[in-house]
């Protein structure tokens, strides 16, 4: 039963690494995805001064004004998506990190158990190695003494 809690615990230990690596690998890709679109606000932004400008020295239309509105519009909502997913990853790797000690503590004590009834084990067989000895040498005692008993015996019987 030990082996087996042993056994679960590590492979416990295999799967929160897994899921640690794979958060690793999303969390990557949504850095990555925040610098793009960080970059498309930026271009966003600069496309939207840019239109201000233009609109103003030339007077045009507000529809379009209106698109580029609408477009860092989207892209400061993906912007938030992003940082919320951030916020998100970074909670699951302090759970998972939480889970991983915990699972490396029971490993530990599992471990400690395991120890010390192994030394339980060794002591109990080294005392019944005693007690086997201590019953030969009762055993040839006992064995002397009802010879020299028969012996006294018969010279008892035979005077």
């Amino acid at each position: 039963e030990m082996a087996e809690r042993l056994q679960d615990a590590e492979e416990e230990r295999k799967s929160l690494i897994l899921e640690r690596d794979n958060l690793k690998q999303k969390w990557d890709a949504l850095q990555i995805e925040t610098e793009k679109h960080k970059e498309l606000l930026e271009e966003t932004t600069a496309k939207l001064a840019s239109s201000v400008q233009a609109s103003q020295a030339r007077n045009t239309e507000e529809g379009e004004l209106l698109i580029v509105k609408e477009e860092l519009s989207h892209a400061l909502q993906k912007l938030s998506e992003m940082e919320e997913l951030r916020e998100q990853l970074k909670a699951s790797e302090c759970r998972m990190e939480a889970d991983k000690m915990a699972a490396a503590q029971e490993l530990h004590e599992h471990e400690e158990a395991r120890r010390a009834l192994v030394q339980e084990r060794d002591d109990l067989r080294h005392q019944r190695d005693a007690l086997q000895l201590e019953r030969d040498q009762v055993q040839e005692e006992m064995m002397a003494t009802q010879s020299m008993l028969s012996s006294k015996i018969q010279e008892l019987q035979a005077a």
